[in-house]
């Protein structure tokens, strides 16, 4: 993901999804995460977004909605299979915290 953050509307509802880190993967580990899918299958899929499947990446990502007067975060990220945990999540936790700009 090369934005740091993405806006868009789901209806009325203003939504942001924040990249809240990345680590590479590589192809031998992309490969293994989802077997079911062939590398021919990936390199294609990377090749029609202008990237290569030997740099594959995996994005952690927030996504956050404003509601009224609430802004809410909800993490769709891994989860909890993730080794490292990132900082947006934890920073936007309050109900009320600041949409990003």
């Amino acid at each position: 993901m090369s934005a740091k953050s993405y806006s868009f509307m789901v209806g009325s509802i203003p939504c942001t999804v924040l990249l809240d880190g990345a680590s590479l993967l590589g192809k031998e580990r992309i490969l293994k995460r989802y077997p079911d899918v062939t590398e021919a299958e990936y390199r294609r899929a990377y090749a029609d977004i202008g990237l290569s499947l030997d740099e594959a990446d995996s994005s952690f990502n927030v996504l956050v909605a404003k509601l009224g007067d609430a802004t809410v975060p909800a993490k769709v990220s891994p989860g909890s299979r993730c080794r490292s945990k990132g900082s947006v999540l934890a920073a936007t936790k309050s109900e009320n915290a600041a949409a990003p700009a």
